[in-house]
């Protein structure tokens, strides 16, 4: 208590509410769950019992880090589609680039231009060789610019009818999504979810609005704390009670009924849970979840 309030003098952001707003994020007590990816920021822990039936992995946001992604695919061969618009800017891949470069006569820049060029087509071949596909494309409400719908990036990779996971880390653009009730008919082949929320120092009310939507339909089994974010403190009016919360919180959801029985278990986990989670930034340490 008395780090907390140290903390509060030290002008953490603060969120007044009452803890039991808090309830809704207690997991569902599962066992046989797996880390998928590295064992830092890109790593996410998955329900293992159902993965073969995946047929194919939905990513969004995936930046250069697809361990995660490559291990699903080494586990069950099955196809992979990531999205993400931010990677190569605007002009990769671009001839006119080259061309422009090339008669400024800015050569330096040229070779960093096609040393970039050579980079990215090597990692293609090697997602293509995996059986992953990668789109230059985000997650939006509306198809614009280099931004498409979940139905439509569906629809358009022939993934209407298939068993589907899916990923999301988009840095705050999941609430858009999860907030347009046309995201959610798009998820009976969705068995399971794994998401990122962003800024919940200041978005809590429409993170629990969300995750509650989504609890119609599926069941927390993990939650982790992403350490690169920070915290914010969290008080109780009513009780009098501070604690820490993480800016950034990692989720995983199954569908209902996916869950097997043997599965279920009466034993209390603690978050984070030792030999599946670890620090998304190594150097710092692990955050504690303890209003679970």
């Amino acid at each position: 208590m008395n780090k907390i309030k140290s903390l509060i003098g030290n002008c953490l952001p603060h969120f007044q509410t009452d803890m039991n707003d808090l309830k809704f994020l207690n997991p569902f007590s599962t066992k046989n769950k797996v880390r998928l990816g590295p064992n830092k920021d890109g790593g996410y822990i998955v329900y293992q019992s159902i993965l073969q039936d995946v047929e194919a992995l939905v990513t969004y946001g995936v930046g250069w880090e697809v361990g995660f992604e490559r291990h699903f695919n080494e586990i069950t061969g099955h196809k992979v589609v990531m999205f993400d618009p931010t990677m190569f800017g605007k002009y990769i891949l671009d001839l006119r680039v080259f061309k422009k470069l090339l008669r400024g006569g800015r050569i330096r820049k040229l070779f960093k231009y096609l040393h970039f060029v050579l980079k990215i087509q090597k990692w293609l071949n090697l997602l293509r060789k995996l059986n992953i596909v990668f789109v230059n494309e985000g997650l939006g409400i509306r198809h614009e610019m280099k931004y498409n719908t979940l139905g439509n990036h569906l629809k358009q990779y022939r993934l209407l009818d298939k068993q589907i996971m899916l990923k999301i880390d988009i840095e705050g653009a999941e609430y858009d999504v999860f907030e347009n009730p046309d995201t959610y008919q798009y998820l009976k082949n969705v068995s399971q979810i794994i998401i990122e929320f962003h800024d919940l120092q200041i978005l809590f009310p429409r993170f629990k609005d969300i995750v509650c939507r989504l609890k119609d339909d599926y069941e927390i089994i993990h939650i982790h704390g992403n350490n690169c974010g920070g915290q914010f403190i969290f008080t109780d009016q009513e009780e009098n009670r501070t604690m820490l919360i993480p800016k950034v919180l990692e989720l995983t959801l199954v569908q209902k009924g996916k869950i097997y029985d043997h599965d279920i278990t009466e034993e209390v986990f603690s978050y984070p849970t030792n030999g599946l989670d670890y620090a998304n930034r190594s150097r710092l340490a692990d955050l504690p979840l303890n209003f679970i």
